[in-house]
Order: C-alpha cells, then sequence, then structure tokens
C-alpha cells in the first residue's frame, strides 16, 4: 500500500510539473525585439541568401587557388592482344604485353593579362555585397515584422475598445430599465438600445476578428505555427513623441552610411568593374610553365641473362684448301626486365614555356569585352538608382510622418468633442430629453472618433519607426 500511495504522489507531481510548464509556455509573451530574431532565424529566403553568401565565399578560394599550380598525376594499366607495337623496339609484334604508363604533369600560368588577379577581387567584392544583401533582407523582415506587431497592438487597441462601449451600453440599458420601471420613460424606448447593443456585439466579433488576421500575419512574417498561446507583450506607456524630427538631409546622409543596399549596390559595381577588367585581360598573350615526369614498364622489354651454343654457321673458306670455316651461334637467353629496373630506367622529365598570343576567335574577345562593359554601365545605373530610391523613401516617410502627426492632432481634438457630446448625451438621455436614437448617434461618433485616434496614433508610430530604421536606429517599443 505504501508503494502504490508513493506512486500515486510520484504521478500527480509528474501531472502537476507538466501542467506547471505548459502554462509557463502558454503564458509565453513575445517582444518585438525577440519576433524579429527569430522571424530572422527561420525566414526562408533568409536562409536562402544565407547560402548564397557561403557559395560566393567557395567561389572565392576558387578563384585564388587559380594562383596556385595545377599538379595532376595519371595511370594506366594496358593489355594488347595480337599484332601490336612494341613500345621499346618500335617493332611489330603478335605476342601478349602488358604496360603500364604514369606520368605526374604540373603547369603554372605565369602571366594571362591579370585575369586570376582580376577574377579574385570580382569574387571578393561579389562575397561583400552577398553579405550585405543578407543585411538587407534581414532589414526588410524587421520592417514587415514590426507593421505586423504594430497592427496586432492597434486591433487589440480596438477591440477592447469594443469591449468597453458594450460595457457602457449595458449600463445603459440597465439605468433606461430602471427609468422605465419607476415610469419615467416609455418602455418602447429600451428597443433602440437594444438594437444599439445588437450592432455593437457584431462589432466586438469583427474586431476580434481582426485580432486573430492580424496573429496571422505575425505568424506567417516568423514562419511560426499559430497557436492561441502566441501573444505579444504591450509596452508600458506606449505614447508618441512629439519632439522635434530630424531634417530629411539628416535622415538621407545617415541612411546612405546605414542601409545595406548602398554598400551592396556599389560592390555590386565594383565586380562588374572587375569582370570587365578579366574580358579585356583575355586580349593579352598567356605564359605558363609545365613540366611532367614519366615512366614506364612492358612485358615484352627484355634483358639478356646467358647464351646457349645452338650450332654452327659457315662464314667463309680457307684459301689454300678450300675448307669450310665455321663460327659457333650462340642463342641469347632473355627475361623480363623487372618492374623496379624498368620503373627507374624509363623515367622522362619535361620542362618547357608555353606561349599563346590570342589573334582571331571568332570576335568571342571583343563581344565579351563589350558585354561586360555594358554591364558594369548598368550596375552603375543600378547604384545611382538605389540612391535615388532612399531619397525618394526618405522624402516620403518624412512626408507620411508629419502629416500622420497633424492627423494625430486632429483626430485628438476630434475625439475630445465627441467624447464631452457623448457625456452630454448621456445626462440628457438620463433627462428625457433626446431619444435613444440620437444617442445612439452620438455613441456611434465618439466610438469611430476613439478608434481614428488609435489608427493615428499607431500609424504615426510606425512612420517614426521607418524614419527611426532609415538612420540606423534599431526597431524597438
Amino acid at each position: 500500500m505504501l508503494i502504490i500511495f508513493i506512486m500515486k504522489k510520484f504521478h500527480l507531481s509528474l501531472i502537476l510539473l507538466f501542467l506547471f510548464s505548459w502554462n509557463g509556455y502558454s503564458q509565453k509573451l513575445w517582444t518585438l525585439e525577440e519576433c524579429i530574431v527569430y522571424a530572422s532565424q527561420n525566414n526562408l529566403p533568409l536562409k536562402q541568401a544565407e547560402n548564397n553568401v557561403l557559395a560566393a565565399w567557395q567561389n572565392l578560394v576558387m578563384n585564388k587557388g587559380a594562383l596556385l599550380p595545377t599538379v595532376n598525376g595519371t595511370s594506366s594499366l594496358n593489355y594488347n592482344l595480337g599484332r601490336t607495337i612494341d613500345p621499346f623496339t618500335n617493332q611489330y609484334s603478335n605476342n601478349h604485353i602488358t604496360s603500364n604508363n604514369y606520368s605526374l604533369n604540373g603547369s603554372l600560368t605565369v602571366f594571362n593579362g591579370l585575369q586570376v588577379q582580376n577574377s579574385i577581387r570580382q569574387t571578393q567584392a561579389s562575397y561583400q555585397a552577398n553579405k550585405l544583401e543578407v543585411e538587407r533582407l534581414k532589414n526588410e523582415l524587421s520592417l514587415n515584422v514590426a507593421s505586423a506587431y504594430l497592427q496586432i497592438l492597434l486591433n487589440e487597441e480596438i477591440f477592447s475598445n469594443s469591449q468597453h462601449q458594450i460595457e457602457i451600453t449595458n449600463e445603459q440599458i440597465r439605468r433606461t430599465t430602471q427609468l422605465s420601471e419607476a415610469g419615467k420613460i416609455s418602455p418602447s424606448l429600451l428597443f433602440d438600445l437594444q438594437a444599439q447593443l445588437a450592432l455593437e456585439e457584431s462589432q466586438r466579433i469583427g474586431a476580434e476578428n481582426q485580432v486573430q488576421v492580424s496573429f496571422l500575419v505575425l505568424a506567417q512574417f516568423m514562419n511560426l505555427e499559430l497557436t492561441p498561446e502566441l501573444r505579444i507583450m504591450k509596452p508600458e506607456n506606449l505614447t508618441i513623441s512629439e519632439s522635434a524630427l530630424p531634417t530629411q538631409e539628416e535622415i538621407y546622409n545617415s541612411a546612405l552610411s546605414t542601409q545595406p543596399q548602398v554598400k551592396e549596390s556599389e560592390y555590386n559595381l565594383q565586380a562588374l568593374r572587375y569582370a570587365w577588367d578579366v574580358q579585356k585581360g583575355r586580349i593579352s598573350p598567356r605564359l605558363s610553365l609545365n613540366s611532367s615526369i614519366s615512366t614506364l614498364y612492358s612485358s615484352s622489354n627484355k634483358v639478356i641473362t646467358g647464351y646457349d651454343l645452338t650450332g654452327s654457321r659457315i662464314v667463309g673458306y680457307t684459301q689454300t684448301t678450300g675448307d669450310a670455316v665455321l663460327t659457333p651461334v650462340f642463342s641469347p637467353i632473355s627475361n623480363t626486365k623487372t618492374y623496379r629496373h624498368q620503373v627507374q630506367d624509363n623515367i622522362n622529365k619535361f620542362v618547357g614555356l608555353t606561349l599563346n598570343i590570342p589573334i582571331l576567335n571568332g570576335l568571342q574577345v571583343s563581344t565579351s569585352i563589350k558585354r561586360a562593359e555594358f554591364s558594369y554601365e548598368n550596375a552603375d545605373l543600378d547604384a545611382q538608382i538605389t540612391k535615388q530610391n532612399i531619397r525618394k523613401s526618405v522624402q516620403r516617410a518624412y512626408l507620411d510622418a508629419t502629416l500622420s502627426l497633424k492627423q494625430y492632432h486632429a483626430t485628438m481634438k476630434a475625439m475630445e468633442a465627441q467624447q464631452q457630446a457623448f457625456f452630454n448625451a448621456q445626462k440628457r438621455l438620463d433627462a428625457g430629453m433626446i431619444t435613444p436614437f440620437e444617442y445612439n448617434q452620438t455613441k456611434t461618433k465618439y466610438t469611430v472618433s476613439q478608434s481614428d485616434l488609435l489608427r493615428s496614433k499607431y500609424d504615426y508610430l510606425f512612420k517614426t519607426k521607418i524614419l527611426d530604421f532609415y538612420r540606423g536606429v534599431p526597431l524597438k517599443l
């Protein structure tokens, strides 16, 4: 029984621990900075750009390696059957011959119009441009995440405001019911308030749906599965600052030094400039140093180890007697030369210089140079367009922020006026001086002015964040 009691306590502890851990997870509130970091770590296009950086680095390593000599070894094993040329005697033979060939070849480019050096400079610039492309994509993703984050805050405030309006309407219905029961107003006046309550319930559901949609947008930017546990942290005292903005020129100059697309376009321009130089280098003669060492083995290579007396032959006659003069005939005894001795004795070494002078290559070189020149000129235009677009974006962002602040001030005054009108309408409705229809009209205008104020507030907040972004200020709330 004691064991069963202990096991039950153990299982209960595990369940409580699990529930506590799940509750802790579900209560996690994401800050804007955390959302941006998570999105940067899980964004697939960003990962592709990071892989492009790694590929660009390998291209740089490969082009640097072109400065080194090339060394390659070859080996072959051959079987010759039937009539073939003996590689040693250079005579036709009908014997079965087995042979091996070994060689080690090296080559070093001494000069080729600085094509290798310019290729290295080109890939260095391309590598830097790829790194800056990653930074540019991160910045664009950060802006999108910040926009989605602020949209959630706005929609949550609109939802909270809609709930507050329902509470006000319910309170007004309660008070109107009391007045009706006291005989001070007609019971039929409740119908308009109840209709207003139904409308506000519908608006509350719509506001709640917009909250869910804005959370979906944020989750998609973060490449995160949308779950009910996804919640964001609402900054405390989220107010707008009305301090003087920097001038457009100050923001533009900051953008030129902080925005990665500016440096990216400049590095792309450098890369295409060096690519142009590479093509021009093809006009130059190419001087290369070549060397090799080789050896071979053949089963037909024989070495004489002795002689056998096989008979005699007549080589002449004596003058006096006319007797035949005989000489012995010997047959050589041979064996195949050993593998080691053949490899040692057949070593051949070679060193030479090769000069290749381009004369006519079907206009391939000249057209390649022209194409590279046009690409460089287009890259120069791209760099100018990038700076021009940044200036336009800064001008637009500055104007948007200025106009948004004016709109915020206007909606603030409108909301304050509608708020006062609504308070007066409440008092007049309680006194029976206006109908519920007139009261609902005033309340609707007040609700709309509150939503307009919230929108203008968050619109100005986002516009100022864009200006901070161009100034190189990290996005945070």
